[in-house]
């Protein structure tokens, strides 16, 4: 089993979502961007970071609402290859057992689901 292989799409994702975070926890109490805003800052932002990282290919969408508002493919998607776009598949790894914990821990939020009870309840 050839670990860089399935290494580097995790970094990549984890890279993804984290970038996601950070802008989301920057711009929660911000108003919403206009439609003619510009997305240069986070465009520039990605390359840094790709370049820091090492990373080869990024796809990035921006969502506001049900509308995404920007989407752009960053690198190349493979060696010599195109550069990604929204339909350029990612390998996610590992990364559903966070979205897993979220949800649960959303619905213990809610009342839903107590932490403590039986599995079988």
């Amino acid at each position: 089993m050839n670990v860089k292989k399935f290494l580097f799409p995790l970094m990549l994702v984890g890279f993804v979502l984290a970038l996601i975070y950070r802008l989301f926890a920057k711009t929660a109490s911000a108003k919403p961007a206009s439609k003619g805003a510009s997305y240069d800052a986070i465009d520039a932002y990605i390359k840094q970071q790709m370049h820091r990282l090492n990373i080869p290919g990024v796809s990035l969408a921006i969502v506001e609402g049900d509308q995404i508002v920007h989407l752009r493919g960053f690198g190349r998607a493979q060696p010599g290859g195109e550069e990604p776009s929204s339909q350029t598949p990612f390998f996610i790894g590992s990364l559903t057992k966070s979205f897993t914990a979220l949800a649960v821990m959303q619905l213990v939020e809610a009342g839903k689901v107590e932490l403590d009870a039986p599995v079988q309840r």
